[in-house]
């Protein structure tokens, strides 16, 4: 955490606690002071709850996505089909997050939460299935009693991202 911020945290509990007896101020200040910084860390590392593939033969584990900032993927809003939109989510995280793989489902919630795109698990997986040279459809694992695959972008995928993307420039 930044220094500055800390100090205008501590000042805050300061000015909040001022005029109060001991022990109470000490109290007052230490509970404030605590809230106050985990209200600052909950902003700053907000993030999304999905599922990742630990293996092949493992269930899903629970495990935190960083939820990635749209406003630096500007170009995946003239992206008009949901396999598109899918290689590009696939893209982001690879090169940015080094996750190489998500589910139809973790897919859909990114681009549902981050981007405000609206689309379903299934969309993404009957877009995602026909991509036979974009993407690798690999580790079947159970995800709530049901079977789901993790893809993994492919180079023909990149290239077919690198072209829609040059065409809608």
């Amino acid at each position: 955490m930044d220094s500055n911020i800390l100090k205008q945290k501590v000042a805050i509990a300061r000015r909040a606690v001022e005029g109060l007896e001991e022990p109470l101020k000490t109290e007052g200040f230490k509970t404030i002071l605590s809230r106050l910084l985990d209200e600052e860390k909950s902003n700053t590392q907000k993030r999304i709850t999905i599922k990742k593939t630990k293996s092949i033969h493992e269930d899903k584990d629970l495990q935190e996505l960083p939820l990635i900032n749209r406003t630096k993927y500007p170009q995946i809003y003239e992206l008009e089909k949901v396999l598109e939109r899918s290689l590009f989510i696939l893209k982001i995280y690879r090169d940015e997050e080094n996750i190489d793989g998500l589910t139809p489902s973790q897919i859909a919630k990114i681009l549902t939460e981050a981007f405000r795109i609206k689309t379903s698990g299934p969309a993404v997986s009957m877009a995602l299935m026909k991509a036979k040279l974009e993407v690798d459809r690999r580790s079947k694992t159970l995800l709530g009693g049901g079977k789901t695959y993790v893809y993994k972008l492919m180079k023909g995928g990149e290239e077919f991202l690198e072209q829609k993307l040059q065409n809608e420039s």
